[in-house]
């Protein structure tokens, strides 16, 4: 059954229970209202430039979208503990001084960035001389704006020429309800859209997604059950066909009939032990069941069989990492990210697991 709880799918009783902006993977978002983050993150494309006033979780949820953040911040303790964390495409900058924290972002030619986010200190200030940095069909991302100290700020953005729309609602870590607007000049960016129905959200689906899933699972299920059948009748005459037998547990699976998968699966590589895909599927399922040694033996086999398998090293960390064994879960994740170092989100959570462990040697 899919799960329609917005509060648990947006990852906000995560935020609540960690005290932290993140999503229900544990992934970083933006400090802003909930609507605000799912109207901004199908507009960014991937060769975006953006510029903040104010660092934070949103740093890491932008660097992971678009090609360059520049971010600028005032509070030297936060910026040492954030530059210790930063991807590649992201440059931070500490400037204590509040005058050359607005100036900033004059270091750049006009229409540079495609984004601008006002989300620190001197907000009015910034408001006032960040518009002509922005590209014609760019836009600028002001959060608290109802709170009436940034009133002047949203009444400048209004005489230079800047449209608004405000979203209201519930915020990441927080019971109450804010408001973050977006400023625009063109709409240019708003004439690309993808249908609603089609919409991918770091927040979850829709009900209205969620009744199309379940129509087309319905729809597969007549499907599913004749593949079943085909499978039987191929067993019969081939009866030692691993292949056949791991087609048979991905199909139980995807109806979940998760123990007549498992035992697809288990005779699958009983019959050609070097199936590393398939001890990864009943890996992932133990993971699932909270049978948690169980998993870590499956994903081992698949170690065994392919050791540059990254994800796999990155879910034996995972799973170390809820039995509360985190030092064997940083060296399994640090294996991972020596594979293929381009995980920015899973290097993310490296740094999360990092700032855990500090608890434990100080």
């Amino acid at each position: 059954m899919t799960n329609l709880n917005y509060l648990e799918t947006s990852g906000w009783l995560n935020s609540l229970k960690e005290g932290k902006c993140i999503d229900y993977n544990y992934h970083p978002l933006p400090w802003y209202s909930y609507p605000a983050i799912e109207f901004i993150e199908d507009k960014l494309k991937s060769d975006f430039r953006v510029f903040e006033y104010g660092s934070g979780q949103s740093t890491f949820w932008y660097a992971d979208r678009v090609k360059q953040v520049i971010s600028v911040e005032h509070n030297p303790d936060y910026f040492a503990n954030i530059s210790t964390y930063i991807p590649q495409n992201v440059k931070l900058v500490l400037r204590e001084d509040r005058q050359r924290y607005v100036e900033e972002i004059q270091n750049y030619e006009n229409g540079y960035f495609d984004v601008i986010i006002i989300d620190g200190i001197e907000r009015i200030k910034c408001a006032e001389i960040c518009g002509e940095k922005l590209s014609k069909n760019g836009w600028i991302v002001f959060d608290n704006s109802d709170r009436e100290g940034n009133d002047r700020g949203v009444i400048l953005l209004h005489y230079q020429g800047f449209k608004r729309i405000d979203f209201y609602g519930l915020v990441p870590s927080q019971r109450y309800k804010s408001c973050t607007s977006i400023f625009f000049q063109s709409d240019d960016f708003l004439s690309d859209l993808k249908l609603p129905s089609q919409k991918q959200s770091c927040l979850g689906i829709s009900l209205g997604q969620a009744e199309a899933m379940d129509k087309r699972q319905n729809k597969n299920q007549g499907i599913q059950d004749n593949q079943i059948l085909a499978c039987y009748e191929a067993i019969k005459n081939q009866p030692y066909a691993a292949e056949v037998y791991q087609e048979l547990g991905d199909l139980f699976y995807s109806q979940g009939q998760i123990e007549k998968s498992i035992r697809s699966y288990q005779k699958a590589i009983q019959l050609q032990p070097t199936l590393a895909v398939v001890y990864a599927k009943l890996g992932k399922i133990y993971s699932q069941k909270g049978q948690l040694q169980q998993a870590i033996a499956y994903y081992q086999e698949v170690i065994t069989l392919e050791p540059t398998s990254a994800g796999i090293y990155w879910s034996i960390g995972e799973i170390l990492q809820q039995q509360g064994r985190l030092f064997e879960a940083k060296i399994y994740q640090q294996k991972a990210l020596e594979i293929k170092p381009d995980l920015m989100r899973k290097s993310y959570a490296l740094n999360q697991l990092d700032l855990k462990l500090t608890s434990y040697l100080t």
